[in-house]
């Protein structure tokens, strides 16, 4: 569990305190190869004043990914900001567990964390802004080979606009 104790600053109104924490992800919880997860860092501000608890937080790792052109795995520094407001009271509605309260005068930063960091994987993680990827036809990574497979078939769909820019081009139009 990924907690800060926040007991200095309910004393002193206003202050901001910092805060250094570093915790290494469980198996699934961020990476699947729990060989592969450096530790998490997170640099976090906080401080209270008038009931409520705000906790500024800069998020740090370095994960193992798969490029999505390739599928070479690779590491990623993923970094990531939040911003989160924790009051005081018990929230006596249960309905309402998106809440952020503050327990024994402690707040728990591991959903949170995991959830900025989650949102920070980019959608199609590549191990470099280049990459070729795989040959569509033979599967040879083209960074490391060249095949020897043709790429002039055209795709059935756009045969007949092949067709067309080929007229186009025999009447001089570009």
């Amino acid at each position: 569990m990924l907690t800060i104790d926040v007991s200095q600053a309910a004393i002193r109104p206003g202050q901001i305190f910092r805060q250094q924490l570093s915790y290494i992800p469980e198996t699934g919880d961020l990476s699947e190869d729990p060989k592969s997860a450096e530790p998490v860092t997170i640099a976090v501000e906080y401080s209270f004043l008038k009931g409520v608890y705000l906790v500024k937080g800069k998020v740090s790792a370095r994960m193992g990914m798969e490029c999505g052109r390739c599928l070479e795995p690779f590491t990623h520094l993923l970094e990531a900001e939040f911003i989160e407001q924790y009051d005081t009271e018990t929230v006596a509605d249960e309905s309402d567990s998106d809440a952020n309260v503050v327990v024994a005068e402690r707040i728990d930063l591991t959903q949170k964390v995991r959830a900025v960091l989650l949102g920070a994987v980019p959608m199609k993680p590549l191990c470099r802004d280049d990459c070729p990827g795989l040959c569509g036809t033979c599967g040879v990574p083209l960074a490391e080979a060249t095949c020897g497979c043709v790429q002039d078939e055209i795709d059935p769909r756009l045969k007949d606009l092949a067709h067309l820019m080929e007229g186009l081009k025999k009447k001089g139009v570009e």
